[in-house]
């Protein structure tokens, strides 16, 4: 979706927490999941840029579950958030993305 509607003024920002895990690995320290995370990025040519941060962020942020998706306006205004992740409900968010973008 990105690099389609990117020329068009989306952008996308990841965001996450430390764990202290990665995959089946547990009790790493931040600076390893950083590490496994980045590796992780390259791998899948993440391209947008993914912030990392304390587990506090959840609560802070109304994180209830993971994907966490919001989408934000031209204006910086929360218009929409879902959470989890299918193929329908991927579809919808395109919709509402397209639906911003097309606002000036």
């Amino acid at each position: 979706m990105l690099e389609e509607l990117g020329p068009k003024g989306l952008s996308v920002v990841g965001v996450t927490n430390y764990y202290g895990t990665f995959g089946t690995e547990k009790n790493l320290t931040p600076e390893q999941e950083y590490t496994r995370y980045a590796d992780h990025i390259k791998e899948y040519k993440i391209t947008w840029p993914v912030l990392f941060g304390p587990r506090t962020n959840n609560d802070n942020y109304g994180v209830s579950g993971i994907p966490h998706y919001v989408l934000i306006d031209r204006k910086g205004i929360v218009r929409k958030m879902s959470i989890g992740f299918s193929e329908p409900l991927h579809q919808q968010f395109r919709v509402e993305v397209e639906k911003l973008l097309a606002e000036k």
